[in-house]
């Protein structure tokens, strides 16, 4: 199932573009990637009959990328609270958290291979 979903996202973005990323609800700033990456999360593949995340966490050539990745992702946060902190509208600068927790996309192509 999750190589399909990987089939219609890569499709849908290559064909429709920025349309295909407004796909949702806009109204509460959720769209189809953030839908698709929370379920590929929490709901994503097993392998060796476990969720594929801690299977490709305890990977020891992955050990470099999560420690930058998780920098990164550490650093966002930080943002957010700077943001919110600063009187930006909560929803906006959670939104702009999406610059952070998009590379897990790699995850998802990196099972596809």
């Amino acid at each position: 199932m999750w190589l399909r979903v990987t089939c219609v996202l890569l499709l849908g973005y290559l064909n429709l573009g920025r349309a295909f990323a407004y796909l949702g609800v806009p109204s509460w700033k959720l769209f189809v990637s953030e839908v698709v990456l929370a379920f590929l999360l929490l709901f994503g593949p097993k392998i060796q009959s476990r969720r594929w995340l801690l299977v490709v966490l305890k990977l020891p050539g992955m050990r470099r990328f999560l420690t930058w990745y998780g920098l990164f992702l550490a650093y966002g946060v930080m943002e957010v609270f700077h943001g919110i902190y600063a009187g930006y509208p909560p929803l906006t600068v959670i939104r702009d958290l999406a610059f952070n927790y998009y590379p897990l996309y790699f995850f998802l192509g990196l099972w596809a291979y």
